[in-house]
């Protein structure tokens, strides 16, 4: 292709292996419960590297019921709404669920026909449950 003066090169919008290694758990939230013991918490942007895919797509799968709703917010400040949280054992769970029904990543489905829904509401349950 001939370029035109003034124009720009056309960027290589191709991922390269190291852009596949996502790494989702760089930046934990730390938390004290009632038993004194901290807890690591992660936000949906986490949830969102780790599954690779877009905040906006988490929601839209909260919205459809796909996802379950995190009850967990993060403290509140002044007048912000405190974020959703998410233990490192509900993502890990997720996205090992999400890679056996073919919903991790660029993988092509249509996700309400997956398991996927029913097993991250069991999977959230029973963490919730601990």
């Amino acid at each position: 292709m001939t370029e035109v003066p003034g124009s720009r090169p056309r960027k290589d919008h191709t991922k390269s292996d190291e852009d596949a290694l996502v790494v989702w758990d760089s930046n934990p939230r730390r938390y004290q419960t009632s038993a004194d013991e901290w807890v690591e918490y992660y936000p949906i942007s986490s949830l969102a590297k780790a599954l690779q895919r877009s905040v906006a797509t988490l929601y839209a799968w909260e919205r459809k019921g796909w996802l379950p709703r995190n009850t967990f917010r993060g403290p509140r400040a002044d007048d912000v709404a405190g974020h959703r949280l998410y233990t490192r054992r509900f993502i890990e769970g997720v996205v090992a669920i999400a890679e056996e029904e073919g919903v991790l990543g660029n993988q092509q489905c249509r996700i309400g026909e997956t398991d996927f829904p029913r097993r991250t509401k069991v999977l959230y349950e029973e963490l919730m449950g601990q």
